[in-house]
């Protein structure tokens, strides 16, 4: 949605999320530099306005229904004709 994004480094947020060009990571258990990373967004509109744009472009590539689709009946034949 272009939303600038601070979030943990947990889970699968690392496999989503490019660090340093589409949002920020952090460690999880630590608000101090949650808390700082979140005020350095707000500080640098512009670099916030640049990783919103550059997650908006991966997520339109990463989760495009019709190549996922393609993607998925390409290993749905190669299961079944193994």
């Amino acid at each position: 949605i272009g939303t600038p994004v601070v979030a943990t480094h947990v889970g699968g947020v690392p496999s989503v999320l490019c660090c340093g060009e589409e949002g920020l990571l952090v460690p999880s258990g630590d608000p101090a530099i949650l808390a700082a990373k979140i005020d350095w967004m707000f500080s640098h509109p512009e670099k916030a306005d640049a990783f919103a744009e550059n997650a908006k472009a991966a997520a339109i590539v990463r989760y495009n229904a019709e190549s996922n689709a393609e993607a998925m009946m390409e290993t749905y034949t190669r299961i079944c004709a193994g």
